[in-house]
């Protein structure tokens, strides 16, 4: 089982998927880019589905352990997501002519360079109204019909911190209902309406991914409670509607995911434990840290790398090859610096005044009841 640590405390196996999750999305997106057939690798929205279910299970393990109010745990995790993914919707933003003249130059090999190049253009001309749905992170909450794959311009990858945005501003009271005997039906009415409305909206909305969100709690409340008819009958619901709506392939993401979770668990025979040791392993778990700055910047040196290689003369294997190897260091290159110089400062700037807010809650509910603080003394 995994043990009751501190809310902050990270699952070593988890943080290593995270890491090899990422390096699969890289890997997808030179995949594409280059129009090579390399099966599930070129499927790397299934990593990010990964991700999902991860986040599930991360975000519902924070709020069980972590007993904090709504604005405090908001806050936290508005400067975990905010402070790099801002800089780098801007600098992708002010590189929209360097995103335009790349994937121009090698739109015949791919048509998902032809796709990227539409949504350039696209961003370019309507860059206000753009930016000011994703600066808050709202693009994902844009309807089809209003502007069509709104949540792809500028920064493409950024799809999927808008849906894990609004998993964050509901998962609460989702989970306070799911968890009250009395309100469960509420939790279900709320999921049930999210995935009734979302063909309106595209993938980037809460209601295309809420089956693999709910996935990710129970699985955590399976793991850390024991076996539960409850939380093994929702996870088997929720796989059926995932794979029913999005098709076969969620079977890898899905699989992925529990053998990764059952392996650091402790909980899978034979395999399990070289699973976890390869999961759990310093050059994993350090790739895990820096996933989020990977995630967000990978596409700023393929596509630069792109122009840059192509004005040098390059073509065919020496381009790809050049490409590559920009790419994958650049991305981990930047992602060191972007994590100890911006991420890492904005948890810590996030817990300071998260800190000082339940400070200043503590010394107000005291002044109104002083047994507070004689108890607090006395501790």
């Amino acid at each position: 089982m995994v043990a009751q640590q501190p809310a902050q405390a990270k699952i070593a196996g988890l943080e290593g998927l995270r890491g090899l999750m990422a390096l699969w999305v890289i890997a997808g997106h030179l995949a594409a880019t280059f129009g090579w057939q390399l099966g599930l690798i070129g499927r790397s929205t299934l990593a990010v589905d990964v991700f999902i279910l991860l986040s599930g299970f991360v975000i519902t393990r924070l709020l069980d352990v972590k007993d904090e109010p709504f604005g405090v745990y908001i806050l936290r995790r508005g400067f975990r997501v905010f402070p790099l993914y801002l800089i780098a919707l801007f600098l992708s933003a002010l590189l929209l002519g360097v995103q335009q003249e790349a994937w121009a130059q090698v739109s015949a090999l791919s048509p998902a360079n032809v796709s990227r190049l539409r949504l350039v253009e696209e961003a370019g001309v309507n860059l206000p109204l753009h930016l000011l749905t994703h600066i808050p992170l709202a693009q994902g909450l844009v309807p089809e019909a209003i502007s069509p794959r709104a949540a792809f311009t500028i920064l493409g990858q950024a799809w999927s911190i808008s849906l894990e945005w609004q998993f964050y501003l509901v998962a609460p009271a989702l989970l306070a209902c799911a968890t009250s005997s009395k309100r469960w039906w509420l939790a279900a009415s709320i999921v049930l309406a999210l995935l009734a409305i979302s063909p309106l909206f595209g993938k980037a909305f809460l209601g295309a991914k809420i089956l693999h969100f709910v996935i990710g709690g129970a699985s955590y409340f399976l793991v850390t409670r024991g076996p539960s008819l409850t939380a093994l009958g929702l996870i088997l619901a929720a796989a059926t509607g995932v794979i029913a709506l999005e098709g076969k392939f969620q079977v890898v993401a899905l699989g992925v995911w529990f053998v990764a979770l059952t392996a650091t668990v402790g909980r899978l025979p034979v395999i399990g434990v070289a699973i976890e040791r390869v999961l759990s392993s310093s050059l994993l778990r350090l790739l895990g840290e820096t996933s989020y700055s990977v995630y967000l910047i990978h596409m700023i040196p393929l596509y630069s790398s792109i122009v840059v290689f192509n004005r040098l003369g390059f073509t065919g294997a020496s381009l790809s090859a050049g490409v590559v190897l920009t790419t994958v260091v650049g991305s981990y290159g930047l992602s060191a610096a972007t994590y100890y110089g911006i991420e890492r400062r904005g948890i810590a700037l996030g817990a300071r005044i998260a800190g000082r807010l339940q400070m200043l809650r503590y010394a107000s509910a005291c002044k109104s009841d002083p047994h507070l603080g004689e108890i607090g003394v006395q501790k």
